[in-house]
């Protein structure tokens, strides 16, 4: 495999003279300074993504530590309808 590959683009002339200036400044090729962008931009993407996925998993965790609690909750009130049903049912016999 390849450690370059040719890829042909389509930029804003803005984006483009952005990109010249910065070559200029750094006195470097253009396409080295397209190369640190696109690292970095992916670098940045990659901190996004992760910070997405970091809020995803807190929401899932409080989610589940909700439905832990409204479990228990659930289990205690069945458990207090089934004495309830036999104290009625006791009564009933009376």
């Amino acid at each position: 495999m390849p450690s370059e590959i040719i890829v042909e683009a389509t930029i804003e002339v803005s984006l483009y003279n952005k990109l010249q200036q910065r070559a200029l400044e750094k006195g470097a090729s253009a396409n080295e300074v397209l190369r640190e962008s696109l690292e970095r931009g992916m670098s940045d993407y990659w901190l996004y993504v992760m910070d997405d996925y970091r809020q995803d998993y807190a929401l899932i965790s409080r989610l589940f530590e909700q439905y832990k609690r409204d479990n228990e909750l659930l289990r205690s009130l069945e458990a207090q309808n089934r004495h309830l049903q036999q104290v009625l049912a006791e009564q009933g016999k009376e």
